[in-house]
């Protein structure tokens, strides 16, 4: 088995581990990759296939679960929600929270910093030209 054919087995089983946590093990279980994925995951460096047939073939995978497995989508939604309101009730959660709110006014004043700058930045090249 070459590495790129291991790295593709590495792929599906994140998809299927995904498929699982989201949907649940029966559809899990129903998940093939569409055959022409794998050859043109393969031959190609490990580029995904974007052809119209695979996009379709995944595509109605999704929406098959989307329509069989909501109960099990809920539960998983639940879970995660219930999680965050522990971790938010948490003390470690509560002694960061400063510590966050820097980081956010921080992050937002590099966007803005840098929105600002490409304004000049579009302003100045459009009066060279």
């Amino acid at each position: 088995m070459t590495p790129i054919e291991r790295f593709w087995l590495d792929l599906i089983d994140g998809r299927k581990h995904h498929i699982q946590t989201l949907y649940g093990t029966d559809a899990m279980e129903r998940y093939r990759p569409h055959a022409m994925e794998r050859e043109y995951f393969v031959n190609n460096s490990g580029h995904l296939c974007n052809h119209a047939e695979v996009l379709n073939y995944n595509r109605r995978f999704y929406d098959y679960c989307e329509d069989h497995y909501q109960e099990q989508k809920q539960q998983y939604l639940q879970r995660l929600e219930a999680n965050k309101r522990k971790y938010e009730a948490s003390g470690s959660y509560k002694a960061l929270q400063r510590e966050r709110e820097e980081l956010v006014t921080y992050i937002r004043g590099i966007t803005v910093r840098n929105a600002s700058e490409e304004k000049a930045h579009t302003r100045t090249t459009k009066k060279e030209s």
